[in-house]
Order: C-alpha cells, then sequence, then structure tokens
C-alpha cells in the first residue's frame, strides 16, 4: 500500500496543475465569468468541486483601488505633466465634467501634490525619488471615487 502513495501524490499535483493552467488561460483571455476556483473533494462519485470567485468588496483596500501602469521616462516627465496629461487625461473619462475633483497625488504615504500643494510640479519624477515599478497612488480629497494605482514601467 505505501508503494501507491507517490503516484497518487504525482497525479493529484498534475490534476491541479492542469486545472491552474486553465483558469489561468481563461484570465489571459479576458474570459472571467469562466474563471472559477477547483478543489478536490473526498467524495469518490463528484472528486472536483467549484468556487466562484467573490465579487470585489468596496471596503477591501485591495479590490477596490484600480491599478494603471503607464511607460514614461522619469527623468524626463515633470510631475505637473504626469498630473495634467496622465492622470486628468485618464480620469476624464471616469469623472463628471460638471464635478470639481480636488486630486491628492501620493507615492507610498509622501504627498506630491495636492490643491494647496503644488510646489513639486517642475520637478521630474526622477527628482523626486520615482523612477521603475514605483507606484503613484492619485486620490479625491472627497473620497467619492476610487484611488487609483499609476504603476511607472518602462519606454
Amino acid at each position: 500500500m505505501a508503494g501507491n502513495i507517490i503516484p497518487a501524490i504525482a497525479t493529484t499535483n498534475a490534476i491541479i496543475a492542469g486545472f491552474v493552467v486553465m483558469q489561468a488561460l481563461n484570465l489571459l483571455s479576458k474570459k472571467y465569468t469562466k474563471a472559477t476556483g477547483v478543489h478536490l473533494k473526498s467524495s469518490t462519485t463528484h472528486p472536483l468541486g467549484r468556487l466562484q470567485p467573490s465579487k470585489p468588496d468596496p471596503r477591501c483596500g485591495i479590490c477596490r483601488d484600480i491599478y494603471v501602469s503607464f511607460k514614461a521616462d522619469p527623468t524626463r516627465v515633470t510631475l505637473g505633466t504626469f498630473v495634467n496629461d496622465i492622470v486628468k487625461g485618464w480620469l476624464a473619462k471616469a469623472v463628471d465634467e460638471e464635478d470639481e475633483v480636488d486630486w491628492a497625488i501620493y507615492e507610498s504615504s509622501r504627498i506630491l501634490a495636492d490643491p494647496d500643494f503644488d510646489d513639486n510640479y517642475e520637478k521630474t519624477l526622477a527628482d523626486l525619488g520615482i523612477e521603475r515599478g514605483k507606484i503613484i497612488t492619485v486620490r479625491d480629497e472627497d473620497e467619492k471615487y476610487r484611488p487609483i494605482q499609476f504603476c511607472l514601467t518602462e519606454l
């Protein structure tokens, strides 16, 4: 009986790895409704179980944020250019035109700009210590909209 343990473990691992690949293909193909969680059950007639992923929780610090990658040269792009071109251009699609929104810009817990503080607008992202892989958080001061995380990537 002990000789069957290793093949059973290998078979179980292969089955689970196959399901992981199938779910990854659903995600890469952007077929989010087809992506499910799969687990093994102890039932011999129905050994596989499925779970639908839960919807994002608006109170969750990870689920509620929006992540956007943007390509820029941090040595050439100023914070003012980032705010006026990238942020406001991207947010124009999500915010009502009549709605006056005051945005605050953060890198980690460090404030880079807000409606009353625009001293850093002339500095480049590199001058502010923002390089590839860093995340710049944009949030409105009234918390009407969800925070947006802009991740700087290479050109």
